[in-house]
C-alpha cells in the first residue's frame, strides 16, 4: 500500500514528469507490433502518456491503474472513452466477473518492479484471462538499483522465474530490447519484452 499511497499523493507532479519522458523507443514498438485499430489495455497507465500516443494512432484504448487520481485524469483526458478506465492493480487486477472484454494487446510499463516474485504467476494468469488468441503483451521494466528516498517498494526482476512462467502459459517471446532511461537516470536501464499469446487448443 505504501507504493499506492506515494502515487496518490504525488500524482500531479508525476503526471508532468512522466509526460515529459522521451518515449520514442517504446512508441516504435507499439507501431511495429500493434495492428491498426487494436483494442489495447494499459495496466498501470499512470499519467496516460502511452494511452495518448495509442489514441492518436486510432487504437481503442482501455486502462487499469490503482491510483484514483490517475484514473480520473484519464477519464478527463479521453472523455469519449471515460467508461474504459478502472481502478485496480496486479496481481488481482479487479473483479473480473462482470468484465467480458478481450484485448488484441496489453501493455504493462514500469509495473513488474513493484511486484513480489510470488505475485508473478497470479498476475500472468489474470492478464491472460483478458487476451484474445494471438494477441500481444508488452512488458517494460527497469534493471538496476533504484535510488529513491520515498515509500515506494521496488524488487529486482527475477527474469528466470518470469521466463519460465511465459513458457508455462504459452507466451512466446518475439522481441526483446534494452535502452537507457527516458528520464535520464544513469543508474537504470530498461528491458522491454514483446510476447505473443498462443494458447494450445
Amino acid at each position: 500500500m505504501n507504493t499506492h499511497n506515494f502515487y496518490e499523493k504525488n500524482s500531479n507532479i508525476l503526471i508532468n514528469k512522466y509526460d515529459n519522458a522521451d518515449m520514442n523507443t517504446l512508441n516504435s514498438l507499439f507501431d511495429k507490433y500493434l495492428i491498426d485499430k487494436s483494442k489495447v489495455l494499459d495496466i498501470g497507465f499512470g499519467s496516460a502518456r502511452d494511452l495518448r500516443y495509442l489514441y492518436s494512432k486510432g487504437h481503442d484504448i482501455w486502462g487499469i491503474d490503482p491510483t484514483i487520481k490517475f484514473v480520473d485524469n484519464a477519464k478527463n483526458t479521453f472523455k469519449d472513452k471515460s467508461s474504459h478506465f478502472f481502478t485496480g492493480s496486479l496481481p488481482s487486477l479487479f473483479n473480473q466477473k462482470n468484465f467480458n472484454e478481450k484485448f488484441d494487446a496489453i501493455i504493462c510499463i514500469a509495473v513488474l518492479m513493484h511486484l513480489n516474485h510470488n505475485e508473478y504467476e497470479v498476475s500472468i494468469i489474470n492478464i491472460i484471462k483478458l487476451l484474445k488468441p494471438n494477441s500481444i503483451i508488452l512488458f517494460s521494466y527497469s534493471i538496476g538499483e533504484r535510488k529513491v528516498n520515498d515509500e515506494r517498494e521496488f524488487y529486482e526482476i527475477n527474469t528466470k522465474l518470469l521466463f519460465s512462467l511465459f513458457e508455462k502459459y504459452n507466451l512466446n517471446l518475439i522481441d526483446k530490447s534494452a535502452n537507457s532511461d527516458s528520464l535520464n537516470r544513469d543508474e537504470l536501464t530498461w528491458e522491454t519484452l514483446v510476447l505473443k499469446y498462443k494458447p494450445i487448443n
